[in-house]
């Protein structure tokens, strides 16, 4: 494969586990409200974080500094062609975690 098209594809690659990253971030706070203690009262928001997603997204961060150096592997040699499905595999990873943590059931309060 020429240089310049596995720079790309691993670049590709990259963006893709950063982009799962940024959606995992998106899913680690959830907003809930309260009833009001007095008849009188106004409800109270609230803010709390919800677990698998500050998990999946540590784990998606760490698939992407592979991927990140998966990138740079390419940039400065020739990483062996029997590793591109390795490096597949990350951003596969990436996205079946964004899609089981997004398929999660919220807690209700």
């Amino acid at each position: 494969m020429p240089k310049p098209l596995r720079i790309a594809a691993s670049a590709v690659i990259t963006l893709g586990c950063a982009a799962m990253v940024l959606l995992l971030a998106s899913q680690t706070t959830m907003t809930y409200s309260l009833p009001p203690r007095t008849s009188g009262g106004e409800a109270s928001k609230h803010v709390t974080t919800f677990g698998p997603a500050v998990v999946g997204t540590g784990l998606v961060v760490a698939l992407t500094v592979a991927a990140a150096g998966w990138l740079v592997w390419n940039v400065v040699r020739t990483p062996p062609s029997r590793l591109w499905p390795v490096a597949a595999l990350l951003l596969i990873a990436a996205v079946v975690v964004q899609l089981v943590v997004a398929g999660m059931a919220r807690p209700t309060f």
